[in-house]
């Protein structure tokens, strides 16, 4: 009688267990390398408009071709996100100028919520990108390029996007709910706010809560709570400290997750040589 052949059940594939289905460090690992990969996306461009624009303004002459490749090339793109964001909202601001702030209307988010009209859901996110005036903007601006370019590297340009939407959204909201009648909601206020917080997190390590931290939310948050309540300037302090929330909330989310991803990292760099070791063996 012939011998029977024996059979070996295939070996599953590397970062593969016996059902087909990915271990959970190689799960990780790709979930970090998918937003790493769609941040450097953004960043890349960025970083090729930013080449185009240079190599037009180069073309325009001799004058053009010297500014190119003395001021415009030296120029790198460190924050796309933040960066466009605020090239939005100054130029809408112009052509709300343009109509005697009749767009800052359209847009803002006022005291009430109509389920029926279609514009009160494009107000939900759209109040972030109006001001009320060129001081509005201008402080607004300021804030947020000093310390938006560090959280966008640290954090990196799509999970701002993420908390952009996340705070236009919430503050929003809150406004509606909160705000006292006739009021109306604009600017980017609650994003700066947001941000302070965010880039006072940025060196935290897990478990701990850096002193900045601390003072900014003493100097900030309490004011503001303060000026709820006894404040009649017709500024939304409601939709600062939500932006103060988010930014904190969402800060040691983001701590979180970065401490997944390095331990995905050594996680998966042991199985492989362990897995290794036993092939040789």
């Amino acid at each position: 009688m012939a011998g029977k052949e024996e059979t070996k059940d295939p070996k599953p594939e590397e970062g593969v267990d016996g059902k087909g289905k990915k271990d959970e460090p190689e799960k990780m690992k790709d979930e970090s390398e998918s937003s790493a990969a769609a941040s450097q996306s953004l960043k890349d461009m960025s970083g090729e408009m930013w080449g185009e624009f240079c190599d037009w303004v180069d073309k325009q002459g001799e004058v053009g071709s010297i500014i190119a490749d003395n001021v415009l090339r030296r120029v790198g793109v460190d924050a796309p996100v933040m960066l466009t964001f605020v090239c939005i909202i100054t130029f809408i601001h112009a052509l709300d100028y343009c109509t005697l702030h009749n767009l800052a209307f359209i847009l803002a988010v006022p005291d009430y919520f109509s389920w029926y009209n279609p514009l009160a859901y494009i107000r939900l996110f759209s109040h972030v990108f109006v001001h009320s005036n060129y001081a509005h903007l201008k402080a607004n601006t300021v804030t947020l390029l000093l310390v938006g370019p560090n959280v966008e590297r640290a954090f990196g340009s799509k999970e701002i996007c993420i908390i952009l939407c996340i705070v236009a959204l919430s503050s929003a909201v809150i406004h509606t709910v909160l705000s006292r009648t006739g009021a109306k909601q604009m600017g980017a206020s609650a994003l700066c706010f947001c941000m302070v917080l965010l880039n006072s997190l940025v060196s935290a390590s897990t478990g701990t809560v850096p002193l900045s931290f601390i003072i900014i939310s003493v100097l900030w948050i309490t004011d503001e709570i303060v000026r709820i309540f006894f404040a009649k300037d017709g500024i939304s302090h409601h939709a600062h400290l939500v932006g103060a929330f988010c930014g904190t909330a969402y800060g040691y989310v983001l701590h979180r997750r970065q401490v997944r991803k390095r331990v995905s990292r050594i996680a998966s760099k042991w199985l492989l040589t362990h897995r290794n070791k036993g092939k040789k063996e």
